[in-house]
């Protein structure tokens, strides 16, 4: 593994807001970076202060709006951290910035992440990851959902496109990992502490690629849930791929989750890593009500990170070693 791809246009949907244009009064509207079915993200900035801000935008019109419960969700995930920690951050959650809206547009401000790591990958020549970055990124995704299910929520749409990168490239920021995106995100607990009962019935949450073998089947997704969707984002950052990628139909994927052993797919020379095997024996084995294993998931990821060689002077995880942060931000436009 030793290029990355040619630079090539991200954007090809017509934005919403040109550039210089001002929203609310104060944020400066640079470039459109990024689209979906929930709206549109842009660069921008605060003219009162300088930051640097991401605004994601919804129409009043769309048939689903989310933006909204996102915001509260947001807020109430910023305020228990507050109460717990103070201003000293214990997981990644993105800090909700302001909501507001306007006749046709509901706006969501947030600090600006770098890339996300569906890009990060599709980057790389060969749109997969080598060993040591694979179990670098395995790790910090469980480390925010840990955070995130630690204050009671859980997130229920896990993919590569819901965790960023820091922008900015120093040593206490480069190599940190943010969870974003909370429309589906869900309480699991009540004020209480008590565990909110699981549902009988529960329609399907999350992509189709990554969801839990439990939403294809209509069931209520708990903690163990969100960690299905990071061992299927694991095999894919290692090898590149998962069997359904070019399927389509939504039960044929379901019946391929439940019927494929991942650890029988070719990993090389170096077969499945061990940390796999312990996390797919985890999610075998826990229960909706159980708390999953954190820390021996973190146990087995550290071992093998040492054994690849992770700890050595100098090792570069894949996007520092080939300048891909630096390179997918050139392409959005976007100048730190």
């Amino acid at each position: 593994m030793n290029a990355i791809k040619p630079s090539a246009s991200y954007i090809t949907e017509t934005s919403w807001f040109q550039p210089n244009y001002i929203v609310d009064f104060k944020y400066h509207i640079h470039s459109l970076i990024s689209t979906g079915g929930f709206g549109q993200v842009y660069w921008a900035s605060d003219n009162y202060t300088g930051q640097f801000v991401a605004i994601k935008v919804e129409k009043k019109d769309a048939k689903y709006q989310l933006l909204k419960f996102e915001a509260e969700t947001l807020s109430k995930l910023n305020k228990i951290s507050y109460k717990r920690h103070g201003k000293e951050k214990k997981f990644d959650c993105i800090k909700l910035i302001n909501y507001f809206e306007t006749k046709h547009f509901n706006f969501m401000v947030m600090p600006l992440c770098g890339p996300n790591f569906y890009e990060i990958r599709k980057a790389m020549i060969e749109e997969k990851f080598s060993i040591t970055t694979t179990l670098w990124v395995m790790k910090n995704m469980i480390s925010c959902l840990e955070g995130l299910h630690n204050y009671g929520w859980i997130h229920r749409d896990v993919k590569p496109a819901n965790f960023c990168i820091d922008i900015y490239n120093t040593d206490d920021c480069r190599r940190k990992m943010y969870l974003v995106d909370f429309g589906l995100a869900k309480k699991f607990r009540k004020s209480d502490g008590s565990m909110i009962p699981k549902k009988d019935y529960s329609n399907f949450k999350g992509t189709i690629r990554y969801t839990s073998i439990n939403s294809h089947r209509r069931r209520d997704l708990g903690r163990i849930d969100d960690l299905w969707s990071v061992y299927f984002i694991c095999v894919e950052n290692l090898i590149g791929s998962l069997p359904w990628r070019n399927i389509a139909d939504k039960e044929e994927i379901g019946y391929m989750k439940k019927e494929c052993n991942l650890l029988e797919l070719n990993y090389g020379s170096i077969g499945p890593p061990n940390s796999f095997k312990i996390l797919y024996e985890q999610l075998r084995s826990t229960g909706f009500y159980n708390e999953p294993k954190y820390g021996e998931l973190y146990d087995a990821i550290e071992s093998e990170m040492r054994e690849f060689g992770y700890y050595s002077h100098g090792k570069l995880l894949d996007w520092e070693e080939y300048g891909i942060v630096n390179l997918i931000l050139f392409q959005k436009g976007i100048s730190n």
